[in-house]
């Protein structure tokens, strides 16, 4: 099953904002409330492959 389908199952909404490579396996997931802008290249650097957040500033 694709993550964004199960995320959008798991939180009951029709509708998510998804970037990235899709073709890239996932094997750690970071989940991040708030805008999380300044958690975003730490939670790569610990090898997060995908982060789920509630609330992205416009240009990240």
């Amino acid at each position: 099953m694709i993550l964004q389908n199960i995320v959008k199952k798991i939180l009951g909404t029709p509708f998510l904002r998804v970037s990235g490579n899709f073709e890239k396996d996932i094997n750690t997931v970071a989940v991040a409330s708030g805008s999380c802008s300044e958690i975003i290249p730490i939670a790569f650097e610990k090898g997060a492959d995908v982060i789920i957040t509630g609330d992205m500033k416009y240009h990240n």
